[in-house]
């Protein structure tokens, strides 16, 4: 038996390997996971050195205004390039470091915005720009393409442009500068009243920061509510780190969610799969802002690559109660089990649940999440209904839908590899 499975695996791994050779790069893209870096997700690929024959250059010049349109031009004096992964980045962080995109860009024909808002802090969903599809005739690459960067609407000091350069799967280059673009001074403060002082965001009050009661549905008896914890013991919001329910009211769906995050800054989510496997999947979140305010997200992965709803952020969702305070944040929203739009999965029918968190500033995970949990989600061990009801602490055992995390990140680790 040992033999046959070393069999197996040898053969995997020449398929692996024969299947990878053949690829030429993501036509659709960086996906999520390459926003820390900025390194394209191409397996075991690893950048070149340098720049190569690319540069990046703008029509800033040495300062930039405020809320100012300017435009941006990859360019080869060389080998074509079949795409590209830009960010405007504060330029006292070194090459090849991590830290948010400033600014936002402006789409043009086979470009389209990455979104990097769950996985840098404080970065616009419209704050990074890659390829839509391979650029250039049938995808043979181009030697210069431009598109336009507004600048924030804040002072935000001495930036540099960033782009990492896709001149085949094997070959691409990351993070190549432009020319250094001061940030305008700070007004005068002012000489005759004390200058302002900041004060946090004030704390939402439509809910108070421990949430009484939130587990209560699904430990009365009979149950009327579906719940996860973490960990299986806890009891509410004052000693759980994550909590999700749900319940059906009328034709939508009701949900909480809930995490103590460690620092004032991240998000929680669930993923609704229709298989065991991160990808092309539904995703209800609750995320705090750059602005410290908790927003309620209907999002949804296209491939591995986590994107807003066309109708916005919070599409489709109704009764939306948040609340940040300290490092705690909670959403409860609804949402139609059956919203009519393509983008939104029919809620009626069964999905395995991928429950998620992360800390903003931490570094970001590979990942079916296109690496934007801190650590790979809990997935549940079979798939979960909307009429579900019970605890799903792992403490009950009659608990059908307890964890398997060990096999969840097996499965996340053979997913990276194959499918960069």
């Amino acid at each position: 038996m040992a033999t046959q499975l070393r069999l197996v695996a040898v053969v995997l791994v020449m398929v692996l390997l024969t299947s990878t050779i053949s690829v030429e790069g993501r036509s659709g893209g960086a996906p999520s996971g390459a926003c820390g870096n900025l390194v394209p997700q191409h397996g075991l690929q690893a950048p070149q050195s340098g720049n190569g024959p690319y540069t990046v250059t703008t029509n800033v010049g040495a300062t930039y205004n405020l809320s100012t349109t300017y435009t941006v031009t990859v360019q080869s004096s060389g080998a074509p390039f079949k795409g590209i992964f830009c960010q405007a980045r504060n330029a006292s962080i070194a090459r090849g470091g991590t830290t948010p995109g400033v600014g936002t860009f402006t789409t043009a024909p086979d470009l389209r915005h990455a979104d990097c808002s769950m996985v840098l802090a404080g970065t616009s969903p419209m704050g990074a720009i890659t390829h839509s599809a391979k650029l250039g005739s049938g995808g043979a690459g181009v030697n210069n393409i431009s598109f336009d960067w507004t600048s924030p609407s804040f002072a935000a000091g001495d930036l540099v442009m960033r782009c990492s350069v896709v001149q085949a799967f094997a070959t691409f280059y990351t993070q190549i500068p432009s020319a250094v673009f001061t940030g305008p001074p700070a007004p005068p403060a002012p000489t005759t009243t004390p200058a302002p002082t900041t004060t946090p965001p004030p704390v939402t009050t439509t809910q108070p920061p421990l949430v009484p009661g939130i587990l209560d549905g699904c430990l009365a008896s009979p149950p009327t509510q579906f719940c996860f914890r973490q960990p299986p013991t806890c009891t509410g919001t004052s000693d759980c780190t994550y909590i999700y329910t749900h319940r059906i009211a009328g034709a939508n769906l009701a949900v909480e969610l809930f995490a103590r995050l460690g620092t004032a800054t991240g998000w929680v989510a669930v993923g609704y799969s229709t298989d065991s496997i991160m990808g092309n999947d539904d995703v209800l979140a609750c995320d705090v802002d750059p602005a410290g305010y908790a927003v309620a997200k209907n999002l949804r992965n296209v491939g591995r690559t986590n994107v807003v709803h066309t109708g916005g952020v919070s599409a489709n969702l109704s009764n939306v109660v948040t609340n940040r305070t300290d490092n705690q944040v909670y959403c409860s929203f609804e949402r139609p089990l059956v919203t009519g739009s393509p983008e939104d999965f029919d809620l009626r029918e069964p999905y395995t649940y991928f429950y998620g968190t992360r800390t903003a500033g931490t570094a970001a995970a590979t990942g079916p999440l296109s690496g934007q949990h801190r650590t790979n989600p809990l997935i549940s061990a079979e798939k979960v209904r909307a009429s579900s009801v019970g605890s799903n602490s792992g403490t009950s055992s009659g608990c059908t839908q307890c964890l398997q995390l060990v096999l969840a990140m097996l499965l996340f680790s053979f997913l990276s590899f194959i499918s960069a």
